[in-house]
């Protein structure tokens, strides 16, 4: 009996040693996560910061370039620096109020949008306080004047947002209920940069 209490005991503590062990590696797998956190943050409002001067920077060039040339000098070689919206420090909300859908002058034909229906949705959950849900996502994609001809909207508009939450663009906290993610945020700005660069360089040429 004695043997089996020792025995007992033993596994006893062994037992509490594992439940302390895994309760310490629990808290310091939190404490790293939030740590890990706290660093994106950081890292994200530097990087933001960072871009608002470069896109200064780089339209204050262009600026003294074509004040230049306008001059009858030469200019400034600025063939190297990447080309940057006027509004490279403004926030995603921003550029999308700026963009409007641009309706298809010709009937019958399939409608053409400002954006893809990609970029719509993500406009749409970047700019809204709550969680949406797919009918509230598809309302309000519709309110901001995209247009399609097809007559099952409503699948298209799930089957977007299921593959826009595995290329990890939305989360999904609870059952139909969708949001921007971070990377979701940060693509939706890249795309809608590059966009306004295009446009930018095509008013240019022209």
């Amino acid at each position: 009996m004695a043997k089996n209490s020792t025995v007992s005991e033993t596994l006893a503590a062994a037992s509490g040693n594992l439940v302390s062990l895994g309760n310490d590696a629990i808290t310091a797998a939190t404490t790293a996560q939030a740590t890990i956190a706290d660093a994106q943050a950081t890292a994200d409002t530097a990087i933001a910061a960072a871009q608002v001067e470069l896109a200064t920077a780089i339209n204050a060039a262009r600026d003294a370039n074509s004040g230049l040339k306008g001059m009858g000098h030469a200019g400034l070689d600025l063939d190297g620096l990447p080309r940057m919206p006027r509004n490279g420090g403004s926030t995603v909300a921003t550029q999308i109020a700026g963009r409007k859908t641009r309706k298809n002058a010709s009937s019958g034909t399939r409608p053409s949008n400002a954006l893809n229906l990609d970029l719509t949705i993500l406009t749409v959950l970047a700019t809204s306080e709550t969680f949406m849900s797919p009918s509230e996502v598809e309302a309000a994609v519709v309110a901001s004047g995209y247009e399609t001809s097809s007559g099952n909207f409503s699948t298209i508009i799930n089957q977007t947002l299921g593959r826009l939450k595995v290329a990890h663009r939305v989360k999904k906290p609870a059952r139909a209920q969708y949001g921007i993610s971070v990377n979701g945020t940060k693509f939706l700005a890249r795309e809608l940069a590059a966009l306004e660069a295009a446009e930018v360089e095509a008013a240019e040429t022209d």
